[in-house]
């Protein structure tokens, strides 16, 4: 979880910062902290529907509501993200 959400903080070896999330996920699945700093990487890498899925667990009906609130937020920059690029292609 550390080594991911300082490689996502220095912009550094994001494929790294993936493979330690990642990792953080499949160890502790229940801490949110982890897939939230796991689908932050992979929105900076333009991996949107990774990194769609790595928050759907988050967006569960009995997902705590803060939990939700925060996925969500992670939701509408990958949706900006996701309008930007595609602005951006001819």
């Amino acid at each position: 979880g550390l080594r991911a959400t300082v490689r996502l903080a220095s912009g550094e070896d994001l494929a790294g910062g993936v493979k330690f999330a990642e990792r953080a996920v499949q160890l502790e699945p229940q801490e949110f902290n982890h897939r939230l700093t796991l689908a932050q990487l992979q929105l900076t890498q333009s991996n949107f529907a990774a990194a769609r899925a790595a928050l759907e667990p988050l967006l569960a009906p009995d997902a705590d509501s803060g939990v939700k609130s925060l996925a969500k937020s992670v939701i509408k920059q990958i949706e900006h993200r996701e309008k930007t690029v595609k602005e951006a292609v001819p």
